[in-house]
């Protein structure tokens, strides 16, 4: 296991620290080095002790947990692992035998506040060779309550601030029993309260992209994951041809597989694929030609976007292939771009060509959000079109293929053919194959879908497959309509909101 750095500051920070009271009381009245009340057989805790604990839990967290945001009482998950390697470290034994499992449980429900009931089992999680380090830069500690902001590090890649938040309570005799005893002074706990993410504070000044040179240069350096170019802001000066001989390597990638963790939460200070600001200023890149063997990742324009990228006013025509399901199984490949995570926005873009994919593809976009955090920043795609003529497979369509955030005035126009790449195709529909979550509004499709494929299943005129979210205000034109087919293939949710009128429209970007 790679070595854990302790780099507090302790010295400077202790001494600017008060005394504090004994466990749920206020501060204490006289000065003095302790903590807690002071007993003849069980000294109270002093601010140097809370200080070592509040940064040995902090490491747990960081090394089980993840550090991933996390608030009391929210409508999340908290993940017990950091109980996994507090078990570890005091050489607890895996299986029932053992007591790991009451353990985890134990300090789940008092550490993190999860509901643990009799039926559930903590599985016996391995424990992540990960390199953790992270140095505790501002440090409050009163008498019921601590804040700790953390700068810190996972297997080198440099994450954003944190913000740890604790309460001190009551231990309890169950806990004082237990191994977890070890995480406790003067009969008091310090639970977590909350894990906060702070965002980071940096600008760049705009860079004037005038020639494909000048264009591809910046998408190498995107990739290279050079902060300035993943971070930054660029503005499209002019129209740009591109070569249609010369392969185009998707602008952004995911982070290797390995730390992709890092990329899904978004804690990565530069994060995998583009993050900054694209203004295309009216204009059109042309002659965009991607194939899938010449790289390996997300698939279009843009493969994948940061969590705080922001495109706007940008046309892209060409085409995009991913190689079929031989090559990627999961996909995630449009003609605009891969996919946009939580809190990146594309406004006012456009693509026409040829897409040809696999899975999660879609004529404009392959991926929007994510079917497994929830975040209070949705993806937010506004008033792009696609107009396209695009075969593909699964969780397809002729805009989206998969859909968890919010789109909204958004168009699809052309052809959408259905071709069994080793699978039975499923979640098929003419503007999305699957949509879940914030749902759609005020969007149309004129997408024809086109199949030879018998018992293809979960397919719809509009929509492949709906789960929780509304679909309100959107339009599809009579004449791309299969008759038999349901506007929306399957409905999971029976009481999602559906308005989809039937009128003819013309695409006019």
């Amino acid at each position: 296991m790679k070595r854990f750095c302790f780099l507090l500051p302790f010295a400077a920070v202790l001494l600017a620290l008060a005394m504090m009271s004994g466990c749920g009381e206020g501060p204490a009245s006289t000065p003095g080095a302790s903590l807690g009340s002071e007993t003849e057989s069980e000294p109270a805790a002093t601010k140097e002790e809370v200080a070592a604990l509040l940064e040995r839990q902090i490491f747990l967290y960081e090394k089980g947990n993840d550090g991933v945001p996390f608030e009391r009482g929210a409508e999340q998950q908290p993940n017990w692992q950091l109980a996994g390697v507090f078990a570890e470290e005091e050489g607890i034994p895996y299986g029932q035998e053992g007591g790991r499992q009451e353990l985890i449980a134990l300090m789940y429900h008092r550490w993190l506040g999860g509901t643990v009931g009799e039926e559930d089992y903590f599985s016996d999680t391995s424990v992540y060779e990960r390199g953790v380090d992270f140095e505790i830069i501002e440090l409050e500690i009163d008498s019921d309550t601590a804040r700790a902001v953390v700068s810190r590090r996972q297997d080198g890649w440099e994450l954003v601030d944190a913000e740890y938040r604790f309460s001190r309570v009551e231990a309890g005799a169950e806990v004082l029993a237990s191994p977890a005893a070890a995480l406790t002074l003067d009969g008091c706990l310090w639970q977590y309260d909350s894990v906060r993410a702070l965002p980071q504070e940096v600008q760049y000044e705009p860079v004037l992209i005038s020639t494909a040179e000048e264009l591809r240069a910046l998408c190498e350096r995107v990739n290279r994951h050079e902060a300035d170019a993943v971070n930054g802001s660029f503005v499209l000066a002019n129209d740009i041809q591109l070569d249609r001989e010369e392969i185009w390597i998707p602008m952004g990638h995911s982070l290797s597989s390995d730390e992709d963790w890092l990329d899904f939460y978004t804690l990565v200070k530069v994060p995998g694929g583009f993050n900054g600001t694209f203004d295309g200023g009216g204009h059109t890149i042309s002659g965009v030609n991607v194939q899938w063997e010449e790289f390996e990742g997300e698939a279009g324009f843009f493969g994948r976007l940061g969590p705080n990228a922001h495109i706007f006013d940008l046309t892209v025509e060409g085409s995009v292939a991913d190689g079929g399901f031989s090559r990627t199984m999961n996909g995630c490949i449009g003609g605009f771009v891969g996919r946009v995570p939580a809190g990146a926005k594309v406004t006012n873009c456009h693509f026409t060509g040829t897409v040809d994919g696999y899975c999660y593809a879609g004529g404009f976009v392959g991926f929007i959000g994510s079917g497994f955090k929830e975040d209070a920043s949705l993806p937010q795609i506004t008033n792009c079109s696609a107009n396209v003529d695009m075969i593909a497979c699964c969780n397809s369509g002729g805009f989206a293929g998969m859909i968890y955030g919010g789109v909204s005035d958004c168009d699809a126009v052309g052809r959408l053919t259905i071709e069994n790449k080793g699978v039975l195709p499923v979640g098929i529909g003419g503007f999305a194959g699957s949509v879940t979550g914030a749902g759609l509004t005020g969007c149309r499709s004129g997408v024809r879908v086109e199949y030879a494929v018998e018992g293809a299943n979960r397919m719809g005129n509009f929509i492949g497959e709906l789960g929780p979210g509304e679909v309100a205000d959107c339009v599809i034109d009579p004449a791309v309509l299969h008759d038999g087919w349901y506007l929306i293939g399957m409905k999971t949710y029976q009481d999602s909101p559906v308005e989809i009128r039937k009128e003819a429209w013309q695409l006019s970007n």
